[in-house]
């Protein structure tokens, strides 16, 4: 004889029973259970709900730290130019900016622009009468004659080489810190071109104002006479002494150190800009480093890998042997969890408690002790 039938909807012996326990519905005409009730007090759990639990505010992520070694090798030359670009400039206004120099029997005489307050008039040789003069633009007396035209002129360079250094100096560090992941958006790498640009305005209108506006400020300083023919009240540059210069002498004057180190400061700003900004598509936010680093195409030290490096381990399994009939592909065992997580939760290894992944991060995250695993 074989076993009785078994009734419809009744598992068999040995299966655990199915579904939800059978539940007595309410009487015709009467309401069902709590219906009516008083709502329960805030922080407390209604009459069916067990025990009350103390209401926690839920913690979002903390950011997760900067790669460890990560290091952009263009973004940190072009920080390096920007602080040599901007010393410079700062050797540029400690030099001078142009220089005259008239020399004959035995003595040589040289006249020193400085941008800033002051001048120098050096006297040198066996039959000098005097030495080293220093003067300020504004003041006349004891040899130095007024030369307030000239002297607004390089107050106004003065000004503008020390904007430049300042911008320059705040735009290197910037992309300093982006070099070394240290940012706080993308609006850091748009602050730091435009302090570049602004500083590279600076940094060259500062010498093209001297090569031009010098021989009008000294043609109102000096008497006619005294500009008469070729001189500095002409041009920038030259070197032909003007008329009535005793015979043996000779003449020259033109841009000094600090002119010529100006426009170096200013090329190497233009540089460094360039460098940036070849880096405006590379990975600059954290969130941008990490996730570049997970899919392969970053090194932890910034290098940018090649876009088939990280297909590469998908299509080896390709040439692998086949699995199994009945057997999990190998491909699926490594998919990826539900909600992006590369494979089972680890445990914390402080708490020892579960973690979750952060797709936004591409991290493990314990909710318990506030900290990435």
């Amino acid at each position: 004889m074989g076993a009785p039938p078994q009734a419809a909807g009744t598992p068999p012996p040995g299966y655990p029973q199915q579904g939800y326990p059978a539940q007595q519905p309410p009487a015709y005409g009467q309401p069902p259970p709590g219906y009516g009730a008083q709502p329960p007090a805030y922080g407390q759990a209604p009459a069916w709900g067990g025990a009350p639990q103390p209401y926690a505010m839920p913690q979002a992520p903390m950011r997760p730290p900067r790669p460890h070694g990560y290091k952009h090798q263009k973004r940190l030359i072009a920080s390096i130019l920007l602080l040599v670009g901007a010393v410079l400039l700062i050797v540029s206004i400690a030099t001078p900016f142009w220089s005259d120099t008239e020399s004959g029997s035995g003595v040589t005489y040289t006249i020193q622009f400085f941008a800033g307050n002051e001048w120098k008039e050096i006297c040198s040789g066996s039959s000098c009468p005097t030495g080293t003069l220093t003067c300020t633009y504004s003041s006349s007396g004891g040899g130095c004659p007024a030369l307030t035209n000239t002297g607004n002129l390089y107050g106004g360079v003065s000004g503008l080489l020390t904007g430049a250094i300042v911008l320059g100096f705040i735009a290197a560090i910037l992309g300093l810190m982006g070099a070394l992941a240290l940012s706080f958006g993308r609006i850091q790498m748009l602050l730091t071109w435009l302090l570049i640009l602004v500083a590279l305005a600076l940094a060259i209108a500062a010498p093209m104002w001297a090569l031009g506006g010098q021989p009008g400020a000294l043609t109102s300083d000096y008497s006619s006479g005294s500009c008469a023919g070729t001189s500095p009240c002409n041009s920038f540059f030259g070197n032909a002494c003007p008329s009535g210069t005793p015979s043996g002498v000779s003449c020259n004057w033109g841009a000094g150190a600090g002119w010529y180190m100006a426009i170096a400061g200013f090329a190497l700003l233009l540089v460094g800009f360039l460098f940036l900004f070849m880096t405006r598509r590379d990975p600059f936010t954290v969130q941008e480093i990490l996730q570049a680093q997970q899919s392969g195409m970053l090194s932890p030290t910034g290098a940018v890998g090649h876009p088939m490096a990280a297909a590469a381990p998908a299509a080896a399994s390709w040439g692998g042997p086949a699995a199994a009939y009945g057997a999990a592909p190998a491909a699926a065992a490594a998919a990826p969890a539900a909600g992006g997580a590369p494979g089972p939760a680890p445990n914390c290894t402080k708490c020892g408690q579960p973690t979750e992944y952060v797709a936004q991060y591409s991290r493990w995250y314990c909710r318990r002790d506030n900290q990435y695993v």
